[in-house]
């Protein structure tokens, strides 16, 4: 894709200087893919703590509970 843009002469003397590049486009794609890289929004997955890792227990599922019915007084 072709674009014209205006750019600040000591504003891209100072990036190319920063980037060690010369070319236009190197430079322009070296600060593109940075800002890029400094503002995706990454959702990231919860971790729990390392302290409770691989300490569950699973008592039961979802569809059939794991106590019989008969062991809780308030459903006699």
């Amino acid at each position: 894709m072709q674009q014209t843009i205006t750019i600040s002469d000591t504003l891209f003397k100072n990036a190319s200087q920063c980037a060690g590049l010369d070319d236009v486009n190197e430079v322009i794609n070296m600060a593109l893919l940075e800002f890029i890289n400094n503002h995706q929004t990454v959702t990231k997955r919860r971790q729990p703590p390392a302290s409770i890792a691989g300490k569950a227990k699973i008592n039961g599922d979802l569809i059939e509970p794991c106590f019989a019915s008969e062991d809780f007084e308030c459903l006699k």
